[in-house]
Protein backbone atom coordinates (compact mmCIF):
# COMPACT_ATOMS: atom_id res chain seq x y z
CA UNK A 1 0.00 0.00 0.00
CA UNK A 2 1.17 3.50 -0.75
CA UNK A 3 2.13 5.84 2.02
CA UNK A 4 0.24 9.11 2.34
CA UNK A 5 3.27 11.13 1.26
CA UNK A 6 3.61 9.20 -2.00
CA UNK A 7 -0.11 9.28 -2.75
CA UNK A 8 -0.35 13.01 -1.96
CA UNK A 9 3.06 14.55 -2.86
CA UNK A 10 2.42 17.96 -1.31
CA UNK A 11 6.08 18.53 -0.40
CA UNK A 12 7.12 18.27 -4.08
CA UNK A 13 4.93 21.13 -5.32
CA UNK A 14 5.40 24.88 -5.00
CA UNK A 15 2.66 27.51 -4.91
CA UNK A 16 0.61 27.52 -8.09
CA UNK A 17 1.40 23.90 -8.99
CA UNK A 18 -1.08 21.03 -9.14
CA UNK A 19 -1.12 17.24 -9.11
CA UNK A 20 -3.82 14.68 -9.95
CA UNK A 21 -4.69 11.67 -7.79
CA UNK A 22 -6.77 8.93 -9.40
CA UNK A 23 -9.56 7.47 -7.32
CA UNK A 24 -12.95 5.79 -7.60
CA UNK A 25 -14.23 7.46 -4.43
CA UNK A 26 -13.42 11.13 -4.99
CA UNK A 27 -15.10 12.34 -1.78
CA UNK A 28 -12.81 10.24 0.42
CA UNK A 29 -9.74 11.13 -1.65
CA UNK A 30 -10.59 14.84 -1.47
CA UNK A 31 -10.96 14.77 2.33
CA UNK A 32 -7.81 12.70 2.86
CA UNK A 33 -5.76 14.82 0.47
CA UNK A 34 -6.75 18.09 2.09
CA UNK A 35 -6.09 16.68 5.57
CA UNK A 36 -2.64 15.40 4.59
CA UNK A 37 -1.86 18.67 2.79
CA UNK A 38 -2.63 20.71 5.88
CA UNK A 39 -0.42 18.44 7.99
CA UNK A 40 2.49 18.64 5.55
CA UNK A 41 2.27 22.32 4.51
CA UNK A 42 0.61 23.82 7.58
CA UNK A 43 -2.70 25.50 8.24
CA UNK A 44 -1.68 28.87 6.77
CA UNK A 45 -1.33 27.57 3.17
CA UNK A 46 -4.41 27.69 0.93
CA UNK A 47 -4.92 24.36 -0.84
CA UNK A 48 -7.84 23.22 -2.99
CA UNK A 49 -9.08 19.99 -4.47
CA UNK A 50 -11.46 19.58 -7.42
CA UNK A 51 -12.94 16.25 -8.53
CA UNK A 52 -12.77 15.59 -12.26
CA UNK A 53 -11.59 13.43 -15.14
CA UNK A 54 -8.03 13.65 -16.48
CA UNK A 55 -6.92 11.51 -19.47
CA UNK A 56 -9.98 9.31 -18.98
CA UNK A 57 -9.30 8.66 -15.27
CA UNK A 58 -11.56 9.77 -12.42
CA UNK A 59 -9.84 11.52 -9.54
CA UNK A 60 -9.08 14.78 -7.74
CA UNK A 61 -6.89 17.68 -8.89
CA UNK A 62 -5.13 19.22 -5.89
CA UNK A 63 -3.62 22.71 -6.15
CA UNK A 64 -1.39 24.75 -3.85
CA UNK A 65 -2.73 28.29 -4.22
CA UNK A 66 -0.15 31.09 -4.42
CA UNK A 67 -0.24 33.65 -1.64
CA UNK A 68 -1.99 36.87 -2.45
CA UNK A 69 0.15 39.97 -2.27
CA UNK A 70 -0.72 42.18 0.67
CA UNK A 71 -1.89 45.64 -0.17
CA UNK A 72 0.21 48.50 1.04
CA UNK A 73 -1.98 50.21 3.63
CA UNK A 74 0.59 52.75 4.73
CA UNK A 75 -0.04 56.42 4.24
CA UNK A 76 1.10 57.84 0.90
CA UNK A 77 4.03 60.28 1.10
CA UNK A 78 3.03 63.95 1.33
CA UNK A 79 3.15 65.90 -1.92
CA UNK A 80 6.38 67.74 -2.62
CA UNK A 81 6.29 71.50 -2.00
CA UNK A 82 6.91 73.58 -5.18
Amino acid sequence: MKTWSSKFPWHQHAAGESFFVTSLDVAVTLNQGLRVGRKVLGQHVHITGRPGIHNGLLGVLFTVQPRRQRRDTSEPPPPAAP
